[in-house]
């Protein structure tokens, strides 16, 4: 290496340890932005997951852009629950619920809308007028016969 000042001394940064590990409920979560945004370079997605492992900044961060993205929902009337280890997110049917309304072009076939916008309808898989059209929303509320 040459220096612009003679004489002058570099030392070299030592290098970084090794990245905490993340437990396999965020790994997944890292994993599915990875998958959604394009990455297919390992190398790359590598580095991604050890930059997010040591910053809880850049963890949190992620967490937003999954949420808006529709991949996750961390709702927030669920966060202080403790772990009951029970599934806690209802087994929904859009169709069934009352905040989903039909296309108005193409009732049978056509994808509805979620008028609550539930971060649910966002997934795909949602909005669909089928009875096997099945997620987990935490904002599903069966339709009342008359």
């Amino acid at each position: 290496m040459i220096a612009i000042y003679p004489g002058a001394e570099i030392e070299r940064e030592p290098d970084p340890g090794p990245a905490p590990s993340l437990p396999p409920d965020v790994l997944e979560v890292v994993y599915a932005y990875l998958r959604a945004v394009g990455e297919t370079d390992l190398a790359a997605g590598q580095a991604f997951i050890e930059a997010v492992a040591r910053d809880p900044e850049q963890l949190r961060g992620l967490y937003e852009d999954v949420v808006k993205m529709g991949l996750a929902d961390w709702p927030d009337d669920q966060a202080t629950e403790p772990d009951s280890g029970i599934e806690i997110t209802a087994q929904a049917v859009c169709a069934r619920c009352a905040h989903w309304t039909p296309d108005r072009i193409n009732p049978p076939g056509g994808l509805g809308h979620c008028t609550i916008a539930a971060p649910a309808s966002k997934r795909p898989g949602s909005l669909w007028p089928w009875p096997d059209a099945e997620i987990h929303c935490t904002r599903f509320q069966e339709i009342t016969p008359c």
